[in-house]
């Protein structure tokens, strides 16, 4: 991880001695975050083609700091054979002009240029902006640098899988259920009691602690798989695996993703999709939640896990809600501003709605153990009429804006519920 890159762009057309003080300016304001600085300026096809050489698999800022300098950014591209860039520009001396004029040749060849733009580079908006597209390559690069692993009951990769692979440039390794139960059943005697009395001490038991043992093999053995073969997102397919093994992943999942590996039920790519946002933009887990019902402005989530570090009590060990298997997890989450998410399959398009999470905890008995009601700024009444999937991804913070732009760098469209219900 990161792997960005700041790379200044001018015509020496304009005066040196002007596009050094721009360069120094905006060189505070990223190297502040410890962001790299291209220790060159790109001002000719020659340095571009330099350039290309050295970045060609970084998230690369193209600093546009003066006019006269689209096609140095598209020929940047072209050699370094990128599919996306980040451009930053100001109003001063054609910088803006070069940098519409540069995302529309991008563009035009199929690739992806988000372009943010302020007015006077030494100014406070500028700062921010700049302080701005750091958090989103710093989600391009995340994004870039995950290894993923499905736990599931087959050889080949379905549809969705694929999807997501040709989405975002990375791969999905198969690893056979039967392969984990057989690992986790060899696991030492010491190393589960030791795990046990951990998982004992996190969750409140209000069911027989007979098969915490279980729990523990899973909990390690998805741990080792990761820590093995760095792994930073791991899903599996709970179902088959529950009725082979007879005891559910609720448990190590809600750990794991506590312990800052992306762990999602499932195996599921459009879950799977939210929750590595949710580690990228808020520093915490995302909450998977499957639609229960709508009334009014509130929609009722609910799933049988949730991460420690989302919720604001000591989470309840109970049975697993449709197979009464060991363990299900119930807790409450924190009262907050969320951003909920999900994507069609094929990974075209992005939903998004902002809401409050107003009750949680286990308040039915006839739902999955944690349910959650969240609250929109509109009436909900058609959010199961236009929802992509059944998978809701809850992230805490308002991040509807990052996630737009990340998705637009993919191609992806972003659709608000909001809009669509008013």
């Amino acid at each position: 991880m990161n792997k960005i890159i700041v790379i200044p762009f001018v015509s020496e057309v304009h005066e040196r001695s002007y596009y050094e003080n721009i360069l120094g300016v905006f060189r505070r304001y990223f190297e502040k975050h410890g962001i790299m600085f291209y220790d060159d300026i790109v001002s000719s096809d020659d340095k571009a083609d330099i350039a290309a050489q050295k970045f060609r698999d970084y998230i690369v800022i193209g600093l546009i700091l003066t006019g006269g300098t689209s096609s140095l950014v598209h020929k940047f591209m072209s050699k370094a054979s990128l599919n996306k860039i980040i451009l930053l520009a100001h109003s001063e001396h054609n910088s803006l002009a070069s940098a519409v004029s540069a995302r529309s040749k991008i563009r035009g060849e199929g690739s992806s240029a988000l372009l943010y733009w302020c007015i006077d580079p030494r100014s406070l908006e500028c700062e921010m902006i700049s302080d701005y597209i750091i958090r989103v390559a710093k989600v391009l690069d995340y994004i870039s640098s995950l290894k993923i692993v499905f736990i599931v009951d087959r050889d080949d990769k379905n549809v969705v899988e694929r999807n997501f692979e040709k989405r975002f440039g990375l791969s999905i390794d198969l690893y056979s259920i039967n392969d984990f139960i057989n690992y986790i059943n060899q696991i030492s005697d010491e190393k589960i009691r030791e795990t046990s009395k951990l998982i004992e001490e996190r969750y409140d038991f209000r069911v027989s602690k007979d098969h915490i043992g279980r729990i523990a093999r899973i909990y390690v053995g998805m741990k080792d798989l990761v820590n093995k073969y760095g792994y930073n997102v791991i899903s599996i397919d709970c179902f088959p695996f529950i009725m082979r093994y007879k005891a559910s992943p609720c448990i190590p999942l809600s750990m794991l993703n506590n312990e800052g590996v992306t762990a999602v039920c499932e195996a599921d790519p459009v879950a799977m999709l939210g929750m590595i946002l949710a580690k990228a933009l808020s520093s915490s887990s995302g909450w998977i939640g499957n639609i229960v019902w709508t009334r009014s402005r509130e929609i009722m989530f609910a799933h049988c896990t949730a991460a420690l570090d989302i919720l604001d009590e000591k989470p309840i060990a109970t049975t697993h809600f449709e197979t009464s298997l060991p363990y299900g997890v119930s807790g409450s989450l924190r009262k907050n501003v969320v951003t909920i998410i999900s994507t069609d399959r094929e990974f075209s398009k992005i939903y998004l709605a902002r809401g409050r999470v107003i009750r949680s905890g286990l308040l039915t008995e006839t739902s999955c153990r944690t349910q959650t009601i969240i609250e929109l700024d509109v009436s909900s009444d058609k959010f199961v009429e236009y929802a992509p999937s059944n998978h809701h991804v809850i992230i805490f913070g308002d991040h509807l804006k990052e996630i737009s732009d990340i998705a637009s760098i993919y191609n992806i469209s972003t659709i608000s519920y909001e809009d669509l219900m008013r």
